[in-house]
């Protein structure tokens, strides 16, 4: 899962799209708890963007996602 911190949020490259069930449940649930580098956060308010620039993830990692075709990520919000 590619996770990046951005200003009050994270946001998450949705390489396998907003159609994955697991992002079908973090919006149903309306956030969740994410663990990384040992601490844990909830999350809250997961909304879907699609960016076909990709201009908020680092530009190795846009290379990638223009790749695999990936143009959509969710973003959250620490509770």
């Amino acid at each position: 899962m590619n996770v990046f911190r951005a200003s009050n949020c994270f946001i998450i490259a949705l390489t396998y799209s907003s159609q994955s069930e697991w992002v079908k449940n973090v919006l149903a649930a309306g956030g969740c708890e994410l663990r990384t580098r040992g601490k844990n956060y909830q999350l809250s308010a997961p909304k879907v963007v699609r960016d076909p620039t990709r201009q908020r993830f680092p530009i190795p990692v846009r290379v990638v996602l223009r790749i695999v075709g990936a143009d959509e990520y969710m973003e959250l919000s620490k509770a």
